[in-house]
């Protein structure tokens, strides 16, 4: 772990290594963890606009798998013309997801232990530890580590016309508009991108709960993982869009 400049301990007293029996002594919560093996260097990664950093840019633009199939069927002064497309999803997760807190920074212990209060730690105004994600086994994501949900929508065009100059079509767009979820903690229903947490500057809770002001995590907080809705940065609308439909007459001159 690299520390802001203080030595490397199990327990710290004022912000110095000290024993850890000692009254007001924190805990170093990272002092026995097992050490976490490189991404390798020659691994194979999705692409991303940019490198993600501290819980931003965690989305991948790769989608492996597209598909739309349009089907046109006439009959007399009908024309049917059904559509339906497929996307696989692109794929999202980055290493720096999960904060944590550097204990040797924190002043006070939580009533009655000696684990760190994390309301006392300041991180000496440097970024906080990052910790393997405790949702994904405890092991930091690689890049591309998740898939998004795939996504299967389907719309149906009805033109009858009238005369050789006047026809009306009849539009209905997401007959069907759905969005598979994978499984993990922070799925949700109709919720079809997933990324770092809202507003892209929004930190996950990791470790910094409980504290002395709030003992359970807030649930915005929860995950290092939850939905996406800036549309203009993946290209992709971020929930399942609603029926809609649109009726048009053209006249021909």
């Amino acid at each position: 772990m690299l520390q802001s400049g203080v030595a490397p301990s199990q327990c710290y007293v004022a912000g110095a290594p000290g024993p850890c029996g000692a009254a007001g002594a924190v805990l170093n919560p990272y002092w026995s963890a097992a050490p976490q093996p490189l991404m390798p260097h020659d691994g194979s990664y999705t692409t991303y606009d940019v490198i993600p950093g501290p819980w931003s840019a965690e989305n991948g633009f790769e989608t492996p798998h597209v598909a739309t199939l349009v089907l046109n069927y006439k009959h007399d002064r009908i024309t049917l013309t059904p559509s339906v497309s497929y996307s696989s999803g692109a794929s999202y997760g980055a290493p720096l997801s999960w904060p944590g807190y550097r204990p040797e920074t924190c002043t006070a212990p939580l009533a009655g232990t000696h684990n760190a209060d994390p309301v006392s730690c300041n991180d000496a105004g440097l970024l906080p530890v990052f910790l393997p994600d405790p949702f994904n086994g405890n092991q930091f994501d690689t890049l591309g580590a998740f898939s998004q949900p795939w996504r299967i929508s389907l719309n149906m065009n009805m033109e009858y016309r009238i005369s050789p100059t006047i026809s009306a079509d009849l539009l209905l767009t997401n007959l069907v508009d759905y969005c598979g979820q994978r499984g993990y903690a922070w799925d949700q229903n109709g919720v079809c991108v997933y990324s770092a947490p809202p507003s892209n500057f929004f930190a996950p809770g990791g470790n910094f709960f409980p504290n002395s002001i709030i003992g359970t995590v807030p649930i915005q907080m929860k995950y290092p993982y939850d939905f996406w809705l800036n549309n203009n940065n993946t290209g992709f609308i971020g929930v399942q869009i609603p029926f809609q439909a649109t009726f048009n007459i053209h006249i021909r001159m």
